[in-house]
């Protein structure tokens, strides 16, 4: 498999003020991180998965709030300690937004959680 790198421009009524906050979770052979930029006007999420070892898995990601709905999954794959990105989603600020992110391996799975606005 190959990493899916996907680009959603989400535009939302309002989003948040969250400058760098990023949700991880870990497990024992990978961990995700829902990495979030603040853009001015809008807030980017990078949904990211590190692993110590080569790993195939699939991915779930749900985003919603601010009148937004992201649902998104695919697989992926990662070299030994390289974050590998599952994609950009970009949603304008001023609202409340729910992130979650589960990844799945055949040794496992991890959660990560956000909360923005």
């Amino acid at each position: 498999m190959t990493t899916l790198r996907t680009t959603f421009i989400a535009t939302a009524a309002a989003l948040f003020a969250v400058a760098g906050f990023a949700g991880t979770a870990s497990a024992t052979d990978a961990s995700c991180e829902l990495r979030i930029t603040d853009r001015g006007s809008m807030l980017e999420i990078e949904p990211m998965v590190t692993s110590a070892t080569a790993i195939n898995g699939a991915f779930d990601l749900a985003i919603n709030g601010g009148g937004t709905e992201i649902a998104q999954s695919g697989g992926f794959t990662t070299q030994p300690g390289v974050a590998t990105s599952l994609g950009v989603m970009n949603l304008s600020l001023g609202a409340k937004y729910n992130a979650k992110l589960k990844i799945s391996w055949a040794g496992g799975s991890a959660r990560c959680t956000q909360v923005l606005g």
